[in-house]
């Protein structure tokens, strides 16, 4: 099951396969996935055609809650981080080619946790969060001929931007103060 459904499936796999609808211009996938170390997925997949239109929405969220193999320790082998993607896809069929626009969106938010810091009247560490955005716009333009050759053109603009933020977290209060702002 790993092959077709990746490593975390390898325990196996729970697949749902439902009658098809009255309408087959329209479709809608939905992926939930849970694993026992922390892992929580859902993926939602919409496609609607309607003559030479076709549109497509695709929204999910990603969680992991961390993991460490060390439980003595604040910090984290591999770090807790949520995520969110969204992506819009346009596409106009022509006599003989295509028209597509798609829009994609990425959020993520990533947390690291340094050890404790002891004194004698409190116990202090740091939260550390990379937060990163990324977008991707792309149009293209494909176009067919009747010798069997095509032309294509594709452009896109891509934007990315990671912040990070430093706290120091008073563990005994629980009070936060920002440290190192937007780096």
């Amino acid at each position: 099951m790993s092959v077709v459904y990746g490593s975390n499936a390898l325990g196996g796999v729970v697949n749902i396969i439902t009658r098809s609808g009255a309408s087959e211009n329209i479709h809608n996938t939905l992926n939930i996935y849970y694993e026992s170390v922390g892992m929580y997925n859902i993926n939602d997949d919409f496609t609607l055609r309607k003559g030479k239109y076709n549109f497509g929405l695709n929204i999910g969220r990603n969680f992991f809650d961390g993991y460490d193999t060390d439980l003595s320790t604040r910090s984290m082998e591999y770090k807790p981080k949520e995520s969110y993607n969204a992506s819009i896809k346009n596409n106009y069929l022509l006599k003989h080619g295509e028209i597509k626009l798609q829009n994609s969106l990425f959020l993520e938010n990533l947390l690291d946790r340094s050890d404790i810091s002891f004194t004698p009247y409190s116990a202090k560490g740091y939260d550390t969060w990379y937060r990163t955005i990324r977008s991707i716009n792309t149009l293209e333009f494909k176009k067919e001929f009747a010798n069997n050759s095509n032309f294509s053109v594709i452009a896109d603009y891509s934007y990315y931007d990671r912040t990070k933020l430093k706290y120091l977290k008073d563990l005994t209060t629980l009070e936060t103060t920002l440290t190192q702002g937007k780096q």
